[in-house]
């Protein structure tokens, strides 16, 4: 969140909510490569965990 802050130059709590929500999206996509990512990785180590993506 601190990121946010810096990157807009104003507190969390003035920045207006099109631009929060722009974050989250972008956040939310992050968190959807990491998770693919780290699925990956458990298919790789063990058979058992592979997930079809």
């Amino acid at each position: 969140m601190a990121g946010i802050e810096t990157q807009e130059q104003k507190p969390l709590d003035q920045i207006d909510k099109q631009t929060l929500k722009r974050y989250a999206v972008e956040i939310g996509n992050a968190g959807d490569i990491l998770t693919e990512r780290l699925l990956k990785s458990f298919s790789g180590l063990r058979g058992d965990f592979a997930v079809k993506m």
